[in-house]
């Protein structure tokens, strides 16, 4: 696989998948943003401040059967919460989840996208700054 591409198959178990399982979805797109219109993200960003911003995980995915993925959202090593998200027959689907940061957040977290077979396809790094004194 070529560095732009942020889908992973076969991911090590100890990252919560099974070696060598294919995905049953494609993730084409993916991307951080504090806002969605028209199902996409307006601005791509991979650092967030501000008590009370929200962050969207946003996904396009081809997929040829209705399925879910699950989006874990966690701090360091840190699982901090899991939302499953609907992914229909589609060629372009799109979905988000949200997370509003608090005033502990400061970090580095991640939003992993898992397939129903809990299979890695894609993981979005990024940094919560502390809010200001």
């Amino acid at each position: 696989m070529d560095e732009a591409d942020t889908t992973t198959a076969g991911i090590d178990p100890a990252d919560g998948g099974e070696v060598g399982v294919e995905p049953l979805i494609e993730i084409t797109d993916s991307a951080l943003s504090v806002e969605i219109e028209d199902r996409m993200p307006v601005a791509r960003a991979t650092t967030f401040s501000g008590v009370g911003t929200l962050i969207q995980a946003w996904i396009e995915a081809k997929s040829e059967i209705d399925t879910e993925v699950t989006i874990t959202w966690r701090k360091e090593d840190k699982v901090a919460f899991e939302f499953q998200m609907s992914v229909g027959k589609s060629p372009h689907w799109r979905t988000w989840a949200r997370k509003r940061i608090g005033k502990k957040d400061a970090g580095q977290w991640y939003a992993d996208i898992k397939d129903a077979n809990g299979t890695l396809l894609v993981s979005l790094p990024f940094t919560v700054e502390a809010p200001a004194e």
